[in-house]
């Protein structure tokens, strides 16, 4: 159990570990480190770190590396701004039983890598929850992959960037389902704005009310196994675009695409293969360029 304080200066890398880690934050606590990550906490019994003081963690290399080798879970919870200078913000890891959280309402940034980097990989059940702010990664802005037999969830509220490839990705490896809410926000990806990746026949759930902008890709991108399904819902305050002019995508799998009152999409709407429907439920029609 550790109770960090003092102000961010001068500082080394806080190496702090043990069979099952407990870390709080005082009241003008912070990091700040010239070589190394500014946090670097393991255990192989699971870890929890809370901020609830707007403390600033700024590492050279990651700001937070967060890696829990065998049982048990992982929660990071920040609230203030979380800065990986040649790496991740926030990188964290399970490889025990349990869940993996990230919770950030502060600005997190990888001007490295990506803004929040986190994998679930456990040996039995494990959901991966992922709740962001404002996220900016010079490669993606939130990158989260679930091989545990629990859901996968990332939800954004904030401005989520990702500068050379995706705003927000996700990877599952089993058949629960992954979501991917995005609320009054927005994302934006060099590449794709969103993509969601089932390797196997499960479900991806997209629910937008904000404003999601791909680049050399599409403005959602959504693949499952064959089989498989990806439900795309569009409401009030979402508007889809991409430079490269597709706005949705899906592969082989099955998709349902719902766009209702106050959303809009502009460029195409290419559903490929699988059963495939999309609903206008009195969103805008009007800048659609083409109907697959």
């Amino acid at each position: 159990v550790y109770s960090c304080s003092g102000a961010a200066a001068g500082d080394t890398t806080q190496v702090l570990s043990g069979p099952s880690l407990a870390v709080t934050t005082n009241s003008g606590f912070g990091v700040s480190t010239a070589t190394g990550n500014a946090l670097s906490l393991t255990s192989s019994s699971g870890i929890t770190f809370t901020d609830t003081h707007a403390s600033t963690i700024t590492g050279a290399e990651k700001g937070i590396r967060a890696v829990n080798s065998s049982a048990g879970s992982v929660s990071i919870t920040t609230t203030g701004a979380v800065t990986g200078n040649s790496s991740n913000g926030i990188f964290a890891v399970n490889n025990g039983n349990g869940t993996l959280s990230v919770t950030a309402t502060g600005p997190v940034t990888g001007k490295v890598g990506d803004g929040i980097r986190a994998y679930n990989h456990p040996v039995g059940q494990g959901t991966l929850t992922v709740t962001a702010g404002s996220v900016a990664g010079q490669s993606r802005g939130i990158f989260a992959v679930n091989r545990g037999s629990g859901t996968l969830s990332v939800t954004s509220t904030g401005t989520v960037t990702g500068t050379t490839s995706d705003g927000i990705f996700t990877r599952a490896h089993t058949l629960t389902d992954a979501t991917v809410t995005v609320s009054n926000s927005s994302v934006t990806g060099a590449t794709n704005g969103i993509d969601t990746y089932h390797v196997v026949a499960g479900t991806n759930a997209i629910n937008v009310s904000g404003t999601v902008i791909g680049g050399t890709g599409d403005g959602i991108r959504t693949r499952t196994a064959v089989g498989g399904s990806s439900l795309v819902t569009l409401n009030s305050g979402a508007n889809i675009s991409a430079a490269s002019g597709t706005a949705i995508s899906n592969n082989a799998g099955n998709s349902t695409v719902s766009v209702n009152g106050g959303a809009i999409v502009t460029g195409a709407i290419s559903l490929g293969d699988g059963a495939d429907n999309l609903i206008f439920d009195g969103g805008s029609f009007a800048t659609v360029t083409t109907l697959d």
